[in-house]
Protein backbone atom coordinates (compact mmCIF):
# COMPACT_ATOMS: atom_id res chain seq x y z
CA UNK A 1 0.00 0.00 0.00
CA UNK A 2 0.63 3.70 -0.92
CA UNK A 3 1.88 6.24 2.72
CA UNK A 4 0.12 9.18 1.68
CA UNK A 5 0.57 10.68 5.24
CA UNK A 6 4.66 11.61 3.98
CA UNK A 7 5.34 13.94 0.81
CA UNK A 8 8.27 12.80 -0.66
CA UNK A 9 9.44 12.38 -4.34
CA UNK A 10 11.38 10.21 -6.58
CA UNK A 11 10.39 12.69 -9.68
CA UNK A 12 13.62 13.40 -11.12
CA UNK A 13 14.69 16.79 -13.26
CA UNK A 14 15.72 15.88 -16.87
CA UNK A 15 17.54 17.49 -19.40
CA UNK A 16 15.11 20.55 -19.70
CA UNK A 17 16.26 21.82 -16.77
CA UNK A 18 18.52 23.30 -19.51
CA UNK A 19 16.21 24.43 -21.53
CA UNK A 20 13.75 26.39 -19.05
CA UNK A 21 16.77 27.82 -17.00
CA UNK A 22 15.01 31.06 -17.26
CA UNK A 23 12.41 29.71 -14.91
CA UNK A 24 13.93 30.78 -11.03
CA UNK A 25 11.70 29.40 -8.56
CA UNK A 26 10.71 32.25 -6.26
CA UNK A 27 11.61 34.99 -8.66
CA UNK A 28 10.06 34.22 -12.24
CA UNK A 29 6.53 35.74 -13.20
CA UNK A 30 4.09 32.55 -12.93
CA UNK A 31 0.77 32.33 -13.45
CA UNK A 32 -1.66 30.51 -10.89
CA UNK A 33 -2.86 26.74 -12.59
CA UNK A 34 -6.45 28.04 -11.63
CA UNK A 35 -7.73 31.23 -11.09
CA UNK A 36 -10.36 30.07 -7.73
CA UNK A 37 -10.08 30.23 -4.07
CA UNK A 38 -7.87 28.36 -2.30
CA UNK A 39 -10.07 25.73 -0.38
CA UNK A 40 -6.77 23.84 1.66
CA UNK A 41 -3.17 25.49 2.18
CA UNK A 42 0.31 24.19 2.02
CA UNK A 43 0.78 23.01 5.76
CA UNK A 44 4.62 22.66 5.41
CA UNK A 45 4.83 18.98 7.54
CA UNK A 46 2.42 20.10 10.05
CA UNK A 47 -1.09 17.46 10.30
CA UNK A 48 -4.54 18.88 8.99
CA UNK A 49 -7.58 17.12 9.26
CA UNK A 50 -8.66 15.44 5.95
CA UNK A 51 -12.25 14.80 6.44
CA UNK A 52 -12.40 11.95 3.53
CA UNK A 53 -9.98 9.48 5.04
CA UNK A 54 -11.28 11.15 8.76
CA UNK A 55 -7.82 11.37 10.24
CA UNK A 56 -5.03 13.76 10.25
CA UNK A 57 -1.86 14.08 8.06
CA UNK A 58 0.10 16.03 5.91
CA UNK A 59 -1.29 18.59 3.17
CA UNK A 60 2.04 19.46 1.49
CA UNK A 61 0.22 21.02 -1.73
CA UNK A 62 -2.39 23.84 -2.36
CA UNK A 63 -6.33 23.03 -3.21
CA UNK A 64 -7.31 25.12 -5.85
CA UNK A 65 -11.61 25.03 -5.76
CA UNK A 66 -13.07 25.24 -8.90
CA UNK A 67 -16.06 24.28 -11.38
CA UNK A 68 -15.55 20.69 -12.69
CA UNK A 69 -14.14 21.19 -16.17
CA UNK A 70 -12.79 24.00 -15.60
CA UNK A 71 -9.22 24.81 -17.38
CA UNK A 72 -5.99 24.24 -15.22
CA UNK A 73 -2.95 25.69 -16.74
CA UNK A 74 0.75 25.76 -16.60
CA UNK A 75 2.20 28.05 -14.38
CA UNK A 76 5.11 28.92 -16.33
CA UNK A 77 6.92 26.79 -19.48
CA UNK A 78 7.97 23.41 -18.89
CA UNK A 79 8.23 19.71 -20.24
CA UNK A 80 5.26 16.69 -18.82
CA UNK A 81 7.66 14.55 -17.20
CA UNK A 82 4.82 11.96 -16.62
CA UNK A 83 0.84 11.10 -17.09
CA UNK A 84 -0.74 8.84 -14.80
CA UNK A 85 -4.07 7.77 -12.68
CA UNK A 86 -3.52 7.32 -9.19
CA UNK A 87 -5.43 5.63 -6.88
CA UNK A 88 -4.74 8.39 -4.65
CA UNK A 89 -4.31 11.46 -6.63
CA UNK A 90 -6.52 10.95 -9.81
CA UNK A 91 -5.04 11.69 -12.94
CA UNK A 92 -1.98 13.39 -12.64
CA UNK A 93 0.27 15.39 -14.66
CA UNK A 94 3.85 16.21 -13.39
CA UNK A 95 5.98 19.13 -14.92
CA UNK A 96 9.19 19.81 -14.20
CA UNK A 97 9.37 24.02 -14.92
CA UNK A 98 13.40 24.28 -14.79
CA UNK A 99 15.79 24.47 -12.22
CA UNK A 100 14.68 21.79 -9.96
CA UNK A 101 11.33 23.00 -9.63
CA UNK A 102 8.66 19.91 -10.71
CA UNK A 103 4.84 20.42 -10.36
CA UNK A 104 2.12 18.25 -9.66
CA UNK A 105 -1.51 18.97 -11.22
CA UNK A 106 -3.27 16.32 -9.42
CA UNK A 107 -7.61 15.51 -10.21
CA UNK A 108 -7.42 16.33 -13.29
CA UNK A 109 -9.51 14.84 -16.30
CA UNK A 110 -9.78 15.65 -20.16
CA UNK A 111 -5.77 15.91 -20.18
CA UNK A 112 -4.40 17.65 -22.84
CA UNK A 113 -0.79 16.85 -22.46
CA UNK A 114 1.66 13.80 -23.35
CA UNK A 115 5.14 13.03 -21.68
CA UNK A 116 7.69 14.60 -23.66
CA UNK A 117 5.54 17.70 -24.34
CA UNK A 118 6.75 21.01 -24.09
CA UNK A 119 4.73 23.44 -22.40
CA UNK A 120 4.52 27.16 -22.58
CA UNK A 121 3.15 29.62 -19.67
CA UNK A 122 -0.71 29.11 -19.06
CA UNK A 123 -0.85 26.65 -21.76
CA UNK A 124 -4.22 24.75 -20.35
CA UNK A 125 -2.88 20.88 -19.97
CA UNK A 126 -6.07 19.62 -19.09
CA UNK A 127 -9.53 20.11 -17.08
CA UNK A 128 -10.63 20.10 -13.22
CA UNK A 129 -11.74 16.56 -12.15
CA UNK A 130 -11.89 14.81 -9.08
CA UNK A 131 -9.40 14.07 -6.12
CA UNK A 132 -10.30 10.58 -4.75
CA UNK A 133 -8.17 10.76 -1.40
CA UNK A 134 -9.94 14.37 -0.76
CA UNK A 135 -13.07 13.05 -2.42
CA UNK A 136 -15.62 14.75 0.21
CA UNK A 137 -14.68 18.14 -0.43
CA UNK A 138 -15.67 20.60 -3.04
CA UNK A 139 -14.49 20.17 -6.46
CA UNK A 140 -10.31 21.53 -6.58
CA UNK A 141 -6.83 21.00 -8.24
CA UNK A 142 -4.26 19.12 -5.28
CA UNK A 143 -1.05 20.80 -6.96
CA UNK A 144 2.14 20.19 -5.53
CA UNK A 145 5.31 22.04 -6.13
CA UNK A 146 8.85 20.08 -5.52
CA UNK A 147 12.00 21.79 -5.30
CA UNK A 148 15.45 19.81 -5.42
CA UNK A 149 13.36 16.69 -4.47
CA UNK A 150 11.30 18.56 -1.43
CA UNK A 151 8.04 19.96 -1.22
CA UNK A 152 7.83 23.72 -0.94
CA UNK A 153 4.71 25.61 -0.67
CA UNK A 154 3.28 26.43 -4.46
CA UNK A 155 2.31 29.81 -3.58
CA UNK A 156 5.60 31.07 -1.75
CA UNK A 157 7.66 29.41 -4.87
CA UNK A 158 5.51 31.16 -7.65
CA UNK A 159 6.25 34.48 -5.30
CA UNK A 160 2.34 34.45 -4.91
CA UNK A 161 1.84 34.06 -1.10
CA UNK A 162 1.25 37.73 -0.39
CA UNK A 163 -1.34 37.39 -3.12
CA UNK A 164 -4.30 34.18 -2.10
CA UNK A 165 -7.19 34.15 -4.14
CA UNK A 166 -9.97 34.42 -2.18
Amino acid sequence: TKDTTTSTTTTQTTKSDVEFSENIPYKSNYVLPLDTAILKDFSDNEIVYNKTTDDWRVHNAIDFSGALGSNIKAIISGVVLKVYDDTVWGKVVEVNHGNGLVAKYCGLKDVTVKKDAKLTQGQVIGKLGTVPIENTEVAHLHFETILDGIAVDPLAVMGKDGEKPQ
